[in-house]
């Protein structure tokens, strides 16, 4: 069953009156005529005089302010932030893992600045101050014949040695040793 205009009017008036009344009314809009005769033309021309007053506008390199938030939009991205973040965590362990060996380092003193005199007089006055082992442990290398040549005393030469060490030490000296 084929609907006719009059059947569609009165079902479209029964729905939705108000939409019914519009229809009724005519069209809103017109075109001009010979409008789109002219249209090629019209914009033909303006083109020309675009073109001949330079009046468009030429496009310009972005600027600072452009190019520095596009590049941090980028490190935003997950995975740049990912590498970033653990970029500046690998960098902040290596300043404390450094911090403390340079400060182990500050405290040493290279004994190239320092004379044997001064050496010797810094251990006199502060060898309570020293590991013991660590003294042993630098004393290991005497029996080594290439640094000190090995001296063959006779039982009778090592006896006065001996007793003129222990005539130069004092009772308290010996006393400490024993």
């Amino acid at each position: 069953m084929k609907k006719t205009d009059k059947d569609i009017k009165k079902e479209l008036e029964e729905i939705a009156p108000s939409l019914a009344k519009l229809k009724d009314t005519g069209p809103d809009f017109t075109v001009p005529k010979d409008y789109f005769q002219n249209l090629t033309d019209d914009i033909l021309s303006k083109i020309g005089r675009e073109a001949a007053t330079g009046s468009k506008q030429e496009k310009r390199p972005p600027g600072l302010w452009e190019q520095i938030s596009a590049w941090m939009a980028t490190l935003f991205k997950p995975q740049f932030a990912m590498g970033l973040a653990a970029g500046v965590l690998l960098m902040i362990a290596a300043f404390f893992v450094f911090q403390t060996e340079i400060s182990n380092k500050e405290s040493v003193v290279v004994q190239g600045d320092l004379t044997e005199a001064e050496i010797a007089d810094y251990v006199a006055l502060h060898i309570d101050d020293f590991d013991a082992e660590l003294l042993i442990g630098l004393f290991d290398d005497l029996d080594d014949p290439a640094i000190y040549p090995s001296i063959e005393l006779e039982d009778q030469e090592l006896e006065e040695a001996v007793e003129d060490v222990l005539n130069e030490m004092d009772l308290q000296d010996l006393e400490e040793l024993l």
